[in-house]
């Protein structure tokens, strides 16, 4: 385009304010002004916002770092519970192989005691024996020897309840509970609080067989008692501290280095020591009255004195069997169930008079065929059978002394031949027995017939005197002789010349 075109037609451009009266003017200032104001508010609204923001920001990562950190204590606290987990199974670990050690123990020990009980049955005949043959040295070694060895058996269960102690402490009832029932065998045990409250163990131990009183035969003072039933262990011990780990090791506290639990004296010492600081006395007196309530089941079969039956506790000091600190008995005959209440805990039976049934009132011994006989036997209130087959005797024996005034089975009685003669002759006690001498003795025989019963008649029956002291010149010499009927007293002589005395 040529430059005078473009000159030619240049138009002057001026500003709308510069053409603007004044009035113009101040209406543009004023919209500036409320545009400052927007931008203003615009401004604070948008760093409201930002700090708002920030806030939440702020907050977002707390909550992050409050959850990392959560979460690093809970793996902490998962790692630190695995290991502790690691630990205490490792230690369960043991403890089940050695508590599985230990119940193969007691089986051993159960397996072994059957074998050891024949054992004692069979030193018990053999004893039996040496007092028939009188001889006292003899008798005196066996029993000796059953002692021991029941001595020796009652260890080896002593020796398991410890390792139960040291290893596994749920082996035993800890008596955290008051009241304790045993399901699979009939002990049941109700326990003060004193003994409750302590860290304490009991131990139930039922011994029962013909030799299971043997520990207890010998007594110093008193009537001689005879247990009944069984003897019942009971034992207070001591409980250890529970096992800690040290790294590998599994430290235990060992309460009794001879291998048998801690036994604890009840009423407890301490107690026993404040109680006894007290101006009136009662403490001390209330000791008496804290006693256990026990139940436990004999076999009822056997056979109970009610009138002098009672529930004892062994007296080691005095070798006997004391009632001290045991009261509330109830014994039922018909289901053999035993209770009482004791503060002792010591070898508990019940026993009776070892002579209640003595003297015997009658006797008879009866054939069944060869080798077999039966032997009744009348005691005072009861009267028992005793089948006899070969060497094998089935029923109750009663141990009585060699010198009870009227005891019809005197040694006496044997030497003469009964024995022998049991198949082929009933025998049977005369009356006149109890008015003669110790050194004499008189029954009456009937004989047997094949397929005919014993006859009651008296006129059946022949009267047999033996006398252990007859003297014949200058001399003591033992005679038998069959003696006429009627009366049989000490001056019942034997005469050759008689016909009577003859056969």
């Amino acid at each position: 385009m040529p430059k005078s075109w473009f000159g030619q037609h240049k138009k002057k451009f001026v500003s709308p304010l510069s053409e603007m009266g004044p009035k113009a003017k101040g209406a543009a200032g004023g919209k500036k002004g409320k545009k400052s104001e927007a931008d203003k508010a615009l401004s604070e609204e948008e760093e409201r916002k930002r700090l708002e923001e920030e806030l939440r920001q702020q907050e977002i990562r707390a909550k992050r770092e409050k959850e990392l950190r959560e979460q690093r204590e809970r793996e902490a606290l998962e790692q630190h519970f695995n290991r502790e987990k690691d630990r205490l199974d490792d230690e369960k670990l043991g403890v089940t192989e050695l508590g599985r050690k230990i119940d193969l123990e007691i089986a051993k020990i159960e397996e072994e005691e059957e074998s050891e009980r024949m054992l004692c049955d069979e030193i018990q005949i053999r004893a039996a024996r040496a007092s028939d043959r009188r001889s006292e040295s003899e008798q005196a070694r066996l029993r000796t020897h059953l002692r021991t060895l029941r001595e020796l058996i009652l260890t080896k269960w002593d020796y398991a309840a410890n390792a139960v102690l040291q290893v596994r402490n749920a082996g035993l009832v800890q008596t955290v509970h008051k009241n304790v029932e045993y399901p699979n065998v009939p002990f049941t045990i109700s326990l003060p609080k004193s003994i409750s409250l302590a860290s304490v163990a009991i131990r139930m131990l039922f011994v029962y067989g013909p030799t299971c009183a043997e520990p207890f035969a010998i007594q110093q003072a008193g009537p001689s008692m005879s247990v009944v039933g069984g003897v019942l262990y009971l034992d207070l011990y001591e409980m250890p501290e529970p096992p800690r780990m040290a790294g590998s090791w599994t430290i235990r506290q060992i309460l009794s280095p001879n291998g048998r639990p801690r036994q604890v004296e009840y009423p407890f010492k301490k107690a026993s020591e404040d109680a006894a600081e007290e101006e009136d006395g009662e403490a001390a007196a209330d000791l008496n009255i804290w006693p256990a309530q026990v139940g436990y089941r004999i076999f009822p079969r056997c056979f109970v004195h009610k009138d002098s039956a009672r529930v004892m506790a062994w007296d080691s000091t005095a070798c006997r069997w004391s009632e001290e600190d045991v009261g509330d008995v109830e014994i039922d005959v018909d289901t053999g169930d035993v209770k009482f209440r004791t503060t002792k805990f010591t070898p508990t039976a019940l026993v009776q008079y070892s002579f209640a049934e003595f003297p015997l009132r009658n006797w008879s011994l009866q054939p069944m065929g060869l080798n077999k006989a039966v032997l009744a036997v009348q005691g005072r209130t009861v009267e028992i059978q005793i089948a006899i087959d070969g060497s094998k005797c089935i029923g109750l024996n009663f141990a009585g002394p060699a010198s009870a005034k009227g005891l019809e089975t005197e040694d006496v009685i044997f030497k003469a031949g009964i024995g022998l003669m049991a198949s082929r002759f009933a025998f049977r006690r005369c009356p006149n027995n109890l008015q003669l001498a110790s050194s004499k003795v008189v029954f009456q025989f009937q004989e047997a017939v094949q397929d005919t019963e014993i006859s009651d008649e008296q006129a059946m029956w022949k009267t047999i005197m033996f006398d252990a002291s007859f003297k014949i010149g200058e001399s003591f010499q033992a005679v038998g002789f069959i003696v006429p009927d009627g009366e049989v007293t000490d001056e019942t002589k034997f005469d050759v010349g008689n016909a009577v005395n003859a056969k």
